[in-house]
């Protein structure tokens, strides 16, 4: 009996769970990928080759 209650509450709670594992996804996600668009720069990759010849 307890596993059908579980399996239930489960099964309707399901969809909420999984939309705030999406939003903190994202949220965790989204600034790495503004610190990838930044690095892949044309003038980012200059600035560490630069750094590296010093």
């Amino acid at each position: 009996m307890k596993d059908e209650m579980w399996m239930r509450t489960w099964t309707d709670g399901h969809p909420h769970f999984s939309e705030d594992l999406h939003r903190g996804i994202m949220w965790l996600f989204t600034p790495l990928r503004h610190l990838g668009q930044w690095i892949t720069q044309p003038g980012a990759s200059g600035a560490l080759t630069r750094r590296k010849a010093r």
